[in-house]
């Protein structure tokens, strides 16, 4: 699933429900926090308990997550396991590893972001299936400048629009000051 639209919108809100309707159901729940948003206090209050069956991750990389959490979780899950959701808050701030031994001024990181996702999502989407585990990534929306038909867009290309079963675009309403 893809959770995104732009700041404070409640994005990691309502990601803390199905990790604890996952609870509930006698399984497990996994929150890589790559922006240390997640109040543990407040998560209590939206159903997520994080004193049982609840890991909490700080990837640094896409390739952390794909190559090593990701995995990690996978192993010894099978169909019928408890069900299980690992949401990634958010991946428009968890660079590369190209990114991070990079300079701040080298270009042509969005490509490889975009192929590193979709080839990730190839590799992974039948082993998530068969594994009762869902996979929820929270983005941050930017302002599309290259498109006067979309308003927003977001990283990583067209990989999680393809892959996503489910996509929620949060928007602001009316802000009450």
């Amino acid at each position: 699933s893809h959770v995104y639209g732009p700041e404070s919108t409640a994005k990691t809100v309502l990601v803390q429900e199905p990790l604890g309707a996952a609870q509930r159901q006698g399984g497990e729940a996994w929150f890589c926090d790559v922006e240390f948003t997640l109040d543990m206090i407040r998560a209590k209050l939206f159903g997520l308990d994080v004193d049982a069956h609840f890991h909490y991750m700080t990837p640094s990389s896409i390739e952390e997550l794909f190559d090593e959490i990701l995995p990690d979780v996978l192993k010894g899950r099978k169909a019928d396991s408890p069900p299980g959701v690992l949401a990634v808050d958010s991946l428009s701030a968890l660079p590369s590893a190209t990114e991070l031994k990079g300079g701040l001024s080298d270009t042509g990181y969005g490509v490889t972001r975009a192929k590193q996702l979709s080839a990730a999502f190839r590799k992974y989407l039948w082993r998530l299936n068969q594994a009762n585990l869902a996979l929820i990534f929270v983005d941050q929306t930017r302002d599309d400048i290259s498109s006067s038909f979309n308003k927003y867009t977001v990283s990583g290309g067209k990989a999680l629009r393809f892959y996503a079963s489910t996509r929620i675009l949060l928007e602001h309403s009316n802000r009450i000051k």
